[in-house]
């Protein structure tokens, strides 16, 4: 069963996208923001991470540069799910290392197709 940790601080979206998860036969791990995201992916060894960009304290450009230096994380897939659909946030995504950038709003069926994708070596 493949493991995804969902770091987004906004709690509906996080029970949204849990239960359309497990309903797939994924592990779903949560984090409320970007510290706790960064423990948890060390700790699970995620087999994706799903991250939003607008968080309070460190946003998602930099859990996913912090994630990129870490040997441990470096090989997990990144998807970016944001509200902040502007060309320079998919810029800054890319070079922090993120494999798929989806804008909110988004459907459910190209999101779990665009995870599953992601997770394909």
């Amino acid at each position: 069963m493949p493991k995804v940790l969902l770091i987004d601080d906004d709690p509906q979206l996080q029970e949204i996208l849990t239960k359309v998860l497990v309903k797939q036969k994924f592990k779903v791990i949560t984090a409320d923001d970007g510290t706790e995201g960064l423990q948890q992916a060390k700790k699970h060894s995620p087999d994706a991470i799903v991250l939003d960009i607008i968080m309070p304290g460190m946003d998602g450009f930099e859990v996913a540069q912090r994630l990129g230096r870490d040997r441990t994380c470096a090989h997990i897939p990144i998807m970016v799910l944001t509200a902040y659909a502007a060309a320079f946030a998919r810029n800054a995504a890319e070079e922090a290392g993120v494999k798929d950038f989806v804008a909110k709003p988004f459907t459910i069926d190209d999101f779990v197709t665009r995870l599953k994708a992601m997770m394909v070596p």
